[in-house]
């Protein structure tokens, strides 16, 4: 298959360029799918395991050990976090600098060698709230290295084989059956030291060293030919006159914009409602379970709907969806509601995981992906930290901040007409039919 050319200065602005939405190298062999897969599959289960079983054990134990309120462990969150706001830095490094011709293998590796070090050191320095920060931002300065080289590795992958919406749906999947182990795990860790908590995070860690070292499998990229096409420059140009690029951009921004209640959610569970640990941790089954169940949907809806069209019924059940908290007043109805939360957030995510995914330029998957990412991260944060602050500063009350997600969240879907026909208005194929084609 001929290479697409590059675009020059003379050259009029093409969407064909600004997309390349079929990679320039041929569909991958059966045997390299199913291997792809396994990668990507234990990649993001064992990083997530480890991002989500230390969220519950931590945000209690900060508030219930050090006192802290609603907006600042927010702010904790926040700077611990953080390095999941620069994520496009360790895709940009991936991308142009292959470590002795690989760009995925070497960061992957160490960015899991890194994660598994520094969750070990907190088990030695769990009772200093300075230390925990500093320690748990480099290990997600870690998994975000892990991250970026999965999320390169999904967007290629996935381009070849014509199946990018199915693997970012899959994707969406693994994130949730994360979720339903490491709620009730989180539980479980929540009335225990801490240190616990770090070492099973550490040994999640661990295990992406070993699923790396022996299982993903890469191609050294010829050095000339890659120096060629990744200079920082034209990667700046092509993602500056990318309008897909900036379309899927300002999506993240609105959707992710809305006042969140993700914190002042576990104040409403513990000290309204009376929780227990292990109770808030199990609702991490509900939610999760109706997670895979949505993205199990959007695997098979991504093959008969274009992706202007899940991302409308997605935001608007996300937005509908949201409006069952108002009802969250018991632990029976914290069940049932935490389902419909699952589903209706994995199903709009999954939604915005295929539009990142189709908005990308290629050569530069790893970092375009990650910006994207990156963004949808921040702006997440930000939520939480405005939907705390107005929690506890301005006393908005929990119903309140409800109303104000799901409004804004509505708003979203007047822009969903103006996104352009080539980014949205396609249909996966399954990985047999693109490899016949």
């Amino acid at each position: 298959m001929e290479k697409s050319p590059n675009l020059t200065h003379d050259e009029p602005h093409r969407d064909e360029f600004e997309i390349r939405e079929l990679s320039s190298l041929p569909p991958e062999s059966p045997a390299e799918r199913r291997a792809t897969r396994v990668v990507l599959n234990s990649g993001w289960f064992f990083h997530w395991l480890a991002l989500y079983a230390y969220t519950l054990p931590l945000n209690l134990f900060l508030k219930n050990k050090f006192n802290f309120t609603a907006d600042q462990i927010a702010a904790f969150t926040f700077v611990t976090g953080f390095a999941w706001n620069v994520k496009p830095i360790a895709g940009w490094v991936s991308d142009l600098v292959p470590l002795r011709g690989l760009r995925r293998k070497p960061y992957f590796v160490v960015g899991a060698v890194l994660a598994a070090l520094t969750f070990g050191m907190c088990m030695v320095v769990a009772e200093s709230a300075r230390s925990l920060m500093i320690l748990i931002t480099l290990a997600n300065v870690g998994l975000v290295f892990v991250s970026s080289s999965l999320g390169g590795l999904m967007v290629e992958a996935g381009r070849r084989n014509s199946r990018l919406a199915g693997l970012s749906s899959e994707r969406m999947v693994l994130g949730n059956v994360s979720t339903l182990i490491a709620g009730p795990l989180g539980g479980f860790l929540a009335g225990r030291w801490f240190g616990l908590t770090a070492g099973v995070c550490g040994a999640s860690c661990g295990l992406l060293v070993v699923l790396a070292w022996l299982l993903l499998k890469e191609k050294p990229v010829p050095v000339d030919t890659f120096a060629a096409k990744s200079k920082i420059t034209g990667q700046l140009r092509d993602l500056v006159r990318c309008r897909p690029f900036w379309w899927a951009m300002a999506m993240s921004i609105l959707l992710y914009l809305a006042p969140g209640f993700t914190t002042p959610l576990l104040f409403h569970q513990q000290n309204d409602l009376k929780l227990s640990e292990q109770f808030i941790g199990n609702l991490g089954l509900f939610n999760g379970g109706a997670g895979i169940f949505a993205g199990m949907l959007c695997v098979l809806l991504s093959k008969r709907w274009t992706l202007r069209k899940s991302l409308f019924v997605s935001i608007a059940v996300n937005s509908v969806g949201t409006l069952a908290y108002l009802y969250y007043k018991n632990s029976f109805n914290a069940c049932w509601i935490e389902m419909i939360g699952g589903f209706s957030v994995s199903a709009s995510t999954a939604a915005m995981f295929a539009l990142a995914g189709m908005a990308v330029p290629e050569g530069m998957e790893a970092m375009a992906y990650s910006v994207l990412m990156s963004l949808q991260n921040f702006m997440v944060s930000i939520s939480d930290v405005i939907g705390s602050w107005l929690y506890d500063q301005i006393h908005v009350p929990f119903q309140g901040l409800v109303w104000i997600n799901s409004g804004s969240t509505a708003l979203v879907l007047l822009m969903i007409p103006l996104l352009p026909a080539i980014l949205v208005d396609r249909i996966d194929h399954s990985s047999g039919e693109a490899a016949a084609e």
